[in-house]
């Protein structure tokens, strides 16, 4: 039901009157004023409901950002109320697309048939007169709920499963992984870094017989304008970026509880790098930042090193065998943390970008 909308209004008072009284005898606790609060209070809860919904799977896709493998979140509902929601629905597929989540939906409500005047399940009732209108609002809301599911599916890459009453293949539709699936790749021209969205039409030559799943489109990165708005995107960033191998581990020991020292080490590969000469040096920087989220995708700390190297020849040749370390500590509390690590290299911007977890025990 719309807010705005008289006419449902008018259905509903018309409903509650001929079930309570006589058509020409008006029931005072009936009355439009009655009807029109208890609609909007209706409206007003459902509201509530679908956008805690929405919040919460924004934030599981946040959270899933920086998690390993194949991201995908199952949703089983039977829809959702859509006339002031897709603001939500939006943020949520934006959110999912930004961070490679895969949505895919299960309509709960198995299978069934569009029947405005109600099933053998549903006692008849109302004013007969507004079965016409009643009808066309029927209607509308089952397309409604379809919309929804059908579109955080589709958008995200998803299953979209419906009008079956076969849970188990329902689960294993919507969560499982295709078939067979392919990387596509290609090279836009005249691409603006400006992080904006880009529409894309993946289509079969020979689609007989198979389906298909696919984004309807990418976002282009944002050009940084210096190093430190290359570190500070690629922190806040969920994908993992290799240009410049390294490996990351981490250890902790406790100090005074429920405190820890979270000592985190990279070794970088230089090998590829390419340092400056100058005189009998050779010279390049490094920059480690290490940052800390908790399970809500909440900042908790983080921590900053540079490293200056100004190598002779024989340090390089064997810097360039075994690797260059960079370490940082941090201060935590015990708990599950999820891990961004981020290393640039200013010689050559090379960078990289890793997740990790990390748990403190109590």
């Amino acid at each position: 039901m719309d807010s705005l909308d008289p006419t449902s209004l008018q259905v509903a008072q018309s409903d509650a009157l001929y079930q309570c009284c006589d058509l020409n005898t008006p029931c005072a606790q009936q009355g439009a004023n009655y009807i029109n609060a208890l609609s909007r209070r209706i409206l007003t809860d459902t509201e509530t409901g679908a956008q805690y919904v929405f919040q919460g799977l924004e934030g599981l896709c946040r959270r899933m950002a920086v998690l390993r493998g194949q991201r995908s979140i199952v949703l089983v509902s039977p829809g959702f109320f859509t006339d002031t929601v897709t603001y939500q629905l939006q943020q949520v597929i934006d959110r999912a697309l930004r961070n490679n989540v895969v949505i895919g939906t299960f309509d709960a409500r198995g299978l069934y048939v569009d029947l405005p005047a109600g099933d053998a399940s549903e006692h008849a009732s109302g004013d007969p007169r507004m079965l016409g209108v009643k009808s066309t609002y029927h209607s509308a809301s089952m397309m409604a709920n379809l919309s929804v599911l059908a579109s955080l599916a589709s958008e995200t890459g998803g299953v979209y499963y419906h009008d079956s009453n076969d849970y188990g293949a329902g689960f294993l539709r919507a969560g499982g992984l295709p078939e067979a699936s392919y990387v596509l790749t290609f090279s836009p021209q005249n691409l603006k870094f400006d992080g904006s969205f880009h529409k894309l039409k993946v289509t079969l030559a020979n689609p007989a017989g198979l389906s298909l799943q696919a984004r309807h489109g990418y976002y282009a990165p944002r050009k940084a304008e210096s190093a430190e708005d290359a570190i500070e995107e690629m922190v806040l960033s969920s994908d993992e970026v290799r240009d410049l191998p390294a490996v990351v581990n981490t250890s902790f020991f406790k100090t005074d509880n429920p405190n820890a020292t979270l000592s985190v080490v990279a070794r970088v590969d230089v090998s590829s790098v390419q340092f400056q000469k100058e005189q009998d040096r050779n010279l390049d920087k490094m920059t480690l930042v290490a940052v800390l989220f908790d399970s809500d995708g909440n900042y908790v700390t983080g921590t900053r090193v540079n490293l200056d190297m100004q190598f002779h020849d024989p340090t390089l040749n064997r810097a360039k065998r075994s690797g260059v370390l960079l370490k940082g500590t941090l201060k935590v509390k015990a708990g599950t943390y999820l891990m961004r690590v981020v290393i640039v290299d200013s010689g050559s911007t090379r960078i990289a970008g890793l997740n990790q977890t990390v748990e403190i025990p109590f």
